[in-house]
């Protein structure tokens, strides 16, 4: 995806475990400090499980790394 960020996978979930994430897929957001700065969904194109919204509304990881490379509270 040419991202311009590192990412982690997770494989024998560590991370997963040590941020104690209780959905698939729930994504954690940290600062260049390692500090937790956003934590939850990516977006809202699902409503339920398997249940897809018709139109992605809500773009929240997005919106969480926007706000963090702007040093703005997430």
């Amino acid at each position: 995806y040419k991202l311009g960020f590192p990412l982690l996978a997770d494989p024998q979930l560590t991370a997963a475990e040590a941020f104690k994430a209780t959905v698939t897929p729930e994504v954690f957001v940290l600062d260049h400090n390692r500090v937790l700065r956003y934590r939850g969904r990516i977006d809202d194109a699902y409503h339920a499980r398997l249940k897809r919204n018709p139109e992605v509304r809500s773009h929240d990881l997005k919106d969480a790394l926007d706000a963090v490379l702007a040093g703005k509270d997430v």
